[in-house]
């Protein structure tokens, strides 16, 4: 229920904040704060959210492994990344890299070398900050979820 609404939220900050760059007016650090809000308040908690539910159904302890004790009729194969997780966790994803495109450099006529080295370093950073908890929960995970554990971790 709260990823379904924090879609809804997330996509009226993006058309908010895109429409008030289409008028021009910036609203002051007010855009900002919109910006660092949304990672926050949204994009974190849906990666912890994520990752929690990752670690407590498909972990060796887990609710799957305990429900396949009492009913083992229930439990196949199955990965920690079928379709349906790894759909949720790329929107996830992409939802939080999305502050990416509402911030922008400032336009200068000429660009040097450090100017453009600077301005993509910081964006890499920024892009690293974004997926971390999601990164983290992945540290965090025993090879049952990996696919590639050896690769992953």
């Amino acid at each position: 229920f709260l990823l379904g609404l924090f879609l809804l939220v997330g996509a009226g900050a993006v058309y908010a904040v895109s429409e008030a760059l289409a008028k021009g007016s910036l609203f002051g650090y007010r855009f900002h704060i919109v910006v660092i809000s949304k990672f926050f308040l949204m994009d974190v908690v849906q990666q912890a959210c994520i990752v929690l539910y990752l670690l407590g159904w498909y972990e060796a302890a887990g609710m799957r492994c305990q429900l396949c004790m009492f009913h083992p009729q229930h439990c196949g194969a199955e990965q920690a990344f079928h379709l349906t997780n790894l759909l949720a966790v790329v929107c996830t994803l992409l939802s939080s890299v999305s502050n990416q495109l509402l911030v922008r450099p400032i336009f200068k006529r000429a660009y040097t070398e450090d100017d453009l080295c600077v301005m993509y370093c910081l964006r890499i950073g920024t892009i690293c900050v974004s997926v971390l908890p999601f990164t983290t929960g992945l540290c965090v995970a025993s090879r049952v979820i990996m696919p590639l554990p050896a690769l992953v971790h």
